[in-house]
């Protein structure tokens, strides 16, 4: 037998506000929420339950949506009109406790041509299914909001920042990525040619009592016997973990970019929600650093083996020097508009100026001349002279700052 398992991390910027509850209470209210699409008439299971890695003593909740029967049957059918040689075992949607989307459909792959080649252009197509779910997990989302299990940024959904979702610059395709597992189960000589065809003999370790060989983003997995969906979950709960470190850091990368892009092309940007995005990013990263409680021996092995394999390092230089710049930009950009609020506050000040010397000196004509008699109004009287002098030297001091306020 050969198993297929697809392990796609979307940054998806929630926060879970419930960690225990009456479950099914939330399944009844599910089901009012989502009355049509693939998750309708009870198309999915919710549940708590705890990631499977790190600390035994210690267990970060997180929450699990499990595809029932019947929407398992609906992703079939469209499994079955791309005449797929995959058949769907279980699909499972976990929300963690850092803020990511989980998702794991498992498949097991019974055509007679077993070349790794077609196993993963078989895995591709399933890719492109789950693609076309997203409006319908964005609706699951939604309603768990509404119900108040998880807590949806109002300003960064999905990865995408709402200062950018306007322009397009940034999406949510730019916010997720995904590694595939093949398990060869009994099935020696299958693995022995995918290895070779690869070239990945000598990028073998052992994980738990399994072999495994990386080339990324593909891991082969060398079974004697075939293990529940669910232990295969937790099987693979460390790469999960370490897929969240790189959709981070590649959406931080993605993010920072379109912003410096926006700021290139003089479009207004709110410092104040660039400083946000920039605080969350900067937070979200350190959480997932900073998570290292008692790993296995076996987890601190994979970490460094993915690492190796994915050159994360090398995208974290890059982070580094894209925060450097997204910092002197907001600096920047704050800068110039504390300038620009300084110089109407010179204008107003400049203009008040001039309105009180106007005052001032019509006070003073008025005062040198209060015992003469009015005389009808003349251009060529005293006081309209005054009054023409006055108005010209304002005007005239108005267009000179005006000039000086440019130069600034």
């Amino acid at each position: 037998m050969i198993k297929y398992l697809e392990n796609r991390i979307w940054s998806l910027n929630a926060r879970i506000m419930q960690t225990e509850g009456d479950a099914a209470a939330v399944n009844q209210k599910l089901n009012q929420l989502l009355s049509g699409g693939i998750f309708a008439d009870g198309g999915i299971q919710f549940a708590w339950s705890d990631n499977p890695i790190g600390n035994y003593s210690f267990r970060s909740k997180e929450i699990l949506l499990s595809f029932t029967p019947v929407s398992l049957h609906r992703f079939q059918e469209k499994l079955n009109q791309q005449e797929s040689p995959l058949k769907i075992s279980s699909f499972s949607l976990i929300i963690n406790s850092f803020g990511f989307l989980n998702i794991l459909p498992v498949y097991e792959y019974s055509a007679e041509d077993t070349n790794v080649s077609s196993i993963e252009a078989a895995g591709d197509a399933a890719a492109e299914l789950v693609d076309g779910l997203f409006d319908e997990m964005s609706g699951l989302m939604d309603a768990l909001h509404e119900i108040g299990i998880i807590r949806k940024s109002d300003f960064y959904h999905f990865g995408v920042p709402s200062g950018l979702e306007k322009h397009g610059s940034h999406t949510k395709d730019d916010s997720y990525n995904y590694l595939v597992h093949i398990l060869f189960i009994d099935e020696k000589s299958e693995l022995e040619s995918a290895v070779k065809l690869y070239e990945a003999e000598d990028r073998s370790m052992t994980y738990e009592e399994f072999r495994v060989y990386s080339i990324f983003p593909i891991y082969f997995w060398e079974m004697e016997k075939s293990l529940p969906d669910s232990e295969l979950l937790k099987l693979v709960a460390i790469d999960s973990y370490m897929i969240c470190e790189t959709v981070a850091v590649n959406t931080s990368l993605h993010v920072y970019n379109a912003f410096l892009d926006a700021l290139n092309q003089n479009i207004d940007v709110d410092s104040n929600h660039l400083r946000k995005i920039f605080n969350y990013n900067t937070w979200q990263i350190q959480n997932l650093r900073l998570f290292n409680p008692n790993f296995t021996l076996h987890q601190f092995r994979f970490m460094k083996m993915y690492r190796e394999n994915s050159d994360i390092q090398s995208k974290y230089d890059l982070f580094k020097d894209a925060e450097q710049s997204l910092t002197f930009a907001i600096e920047g950009m704050e800068v110039s508009r504390t300038q620009q609020s300084e110089r109407v506050m010179q204008f107003i000040l400049a203009l008040f100026t001039a309105l009180t010397l106007y005052s001032v000196i019509t006070d003073v004509y008025s005062l040198i001349t209060s015992n003469v008699d009015s005389v009808p109004f003349s251009l060529h009287s005293m006081q309209s002279i005054i009054f023409i002098l006055e108005t010209l030297v304002i005007l005239f001091f108005i267009l000179f700052f005006r000039k000086i306020s440019k130069r600034m």
